[in-house]
Order: structure tokens, then sequence, then C-alpha cells
């Protein structure tokens, strides 16, 4: 029997990266160790991607450097990065259905208890 991630780890992710975790494990029916570990990954991509794209909206995608050169924001590199992480992570476990570049999975609200 594969084990469980513990719930300690699932209470850390936001509420949109547990209703990822939830909606896409009961739609595969994911219970290995392996498949568990990598959807986990793909929601803690989603949290940083989330956290990336508040702070570029909040700093601007290009700041000046100290010879007055306009500079791409470290910040949308990551929004780059993780967006990039998150669709490998769910293209991996098969998850990922693309259409001009965007996923169509929808997030619903769950009641559910976290597993």
């Amino acid at each position: 029997m594969a084990k469980r991630l513990p719930v300690k780890e699932l209470a850390e992710l936001s509420a949109e990266a547990q209703q990822l975790y939830r909606h896409i494990r009961r739609e595969l029916g994911l219970k290995g160790q392996a498949a568990l570990s990598l959807l986990l990954s793909a929601a803690r991509s989603l949290d940083r991607l989330r956290e990336a794209e508040t702070a570029l909206a909040r700093d601007g995608g290009v700041y000046t450097d100290r010879f007055g050169q306009p500079k791409l924001s470290p910040n949308a590199r990551l929004v780059a990065v993780e967006s990039n992480t998150l669709q490998k992570h769910l293209r991996a476990l098969n998850a990922y259905q693309s259409h001009n570049g965007f996923s169509s999975f929808s997030i619903k609200q769950e009641d559910e208890d976290l597993e």
C-alpha cells in the first residue's frame, strides 16, 4: 500500500494549490508515492508562481540597474520558470491538456477533507 503524504505538507499549501492537489488526485486516481510526490511538487510550484506573479504586479516587470539601463525583473524570470515547472509536472502526471498554450484543467471548489 502506498504511503500517504502527511497532512502537514498539504496544510502548508495555499487554498488554490490544495484544490489543485485534491482535484487532480481524485480525477486521475493517483495512489503511488512517486505520483503523489510529483503532484505535491506541482502544487508547490503553483504557490511559487502565484507569489512571483504578485511580486511582478507590485514591482513591475522592468527595473533600472546601477548604470541606468532597463533590465528585466527577476520576478518576470521566476514567473516564466515556475509556469514551465508547473506545466512539466502536470504533463508528467498526464494531467495537462493544452490548447493554444493554456491549460484547460479547471479547479473546482471542493469541501473534501485533505487526505
